[in-house]
């Protein structure tokens, strides 16, 4: 039965691991959501601080009652995914990190604009916050998505995430069909934009920020506002892992004939991809950086 105090019923999704230093404040902000009816559910990757009690404390759910190891976020995500197989009892569902702040707008914004737009999945810009320097600052992430944009991007990172109960349930589907190449992905993000557009269903992104995205140094990739980030981009570009990663986008999806050239990757490939770039990058200065990438990354 609804609660007559709401209009919508969220499940959240938490992936956790040693988050004791910022777990109460994220889950109060999650717990204060305007107009909406939330619950917990969370994952914790086997953490060796108080992490888990303080989430039990707080009243929210165990999905990893068998106490699975994951090693990576990705992976603790997936299998929160996997594990969570009530979505009928809720009108959306959203993922959350463990160390954010929400503002308390953020879901009846994502809904209503889910709602608007008609589409099935959400996702949004966010303020980059920076505790020990008390500022914040906007991150715009929308972009026009092209035919194949989802091959090469996130659409926003995970935290802003919400889907309607019947998308998720088809993303659910997903992650447990495609088992055998989770291991490899190393951002969920990327990977469930992928396999939602694969099926059809309408992204909508927005460039309202309802998010503070904390930054420390755990962060698991954190803000491209350092040289350090910086190196770390240029080498997951360069060093063949980004190919890797485009693969098993273009695996779970029927690429057809650009599969076939990511896959080869010869200088041949390479220019044969070339005629593809407006339809994987909207802006001239994406596609530049896309088309170097094709000549010199690996």
């Amino acid at each position: 039965m609804r609660n007559n105090k709401y209009n919508f019923r969220c499940a959240i999704l938490m992936a956790t691991c040693n988050g004791v230093r910022f777990l109460n404040e994220q889950i109060q902000s999650i717990q204060s959501q305007y107009n909406c009816s939330v619950n917990i559910y969370f994952s914790d990757d086997i953490s060796s601080d108080d992490t888990r009690r303080i989430l039990i404390e707080n009243n929210c759910i165990d999905l990893n009652d068998d106490k699975v190891k994951f090693g990576s976020a990705a992976s603790n995500f997936f299998g929160l995914i996997e594990n969570f197989s009530i979505a009928d009892q809720f009108d959306f569902i959203a993922l959350a990190d463990q160390d954010d702040i929400w503002l308390p707008n953020k879901l009846n914004a994502a809904i209503e604009r889910l709602i608007s737009t008609q589409s099935g999945a959400y996702s949004g810009s966010y303020y980059s916050y920076y505790p020990d320097q008390k500022k914040i600052k906007y991150r715009n992430k929308k972009f026009t998505q092209t035919s194949n944009s989802h091959l090469f991007r996130s659409p926003g990172p995970g935290f802003t995430f919400v889907f309607d109960n019947n998308t998720f349930k088809l993303l659910r589907e997903d992650v447990i069909k495609y088992q055998e190449v989770l291991p490899k992905v190393k951002w969920h993000d990327w990977f469930l934009f992928a396999l939602v557009i694969a099926r059809k269903v309408k992204w909508y992104i927005d460039e309202n920020p309802y998010t503070l995205y904390r930054q420390h140094e755990k962060n698991d990739t954190g803000q491209l506002d350092s040289i350090k980030q910086l190196k770390f981009r240029l080498n997951f570009l360069f060093n063949g892992f980004y190919r890797q990663q485009v693969m098993l986008i273009s695996k779970v999806n029927d690429m057809g004939e650009i599969s076939h050239f990511f896959q080869r990757f010869s200088i041949l490939d390479r220019f044969k991809l070339i005629r593809f770039v407006p339809q994987m990058r909207c802006s001239i200065s994406e596609r530049v950086v896309l088309l170097f990438w094709l000549m010199f990354g690996k």
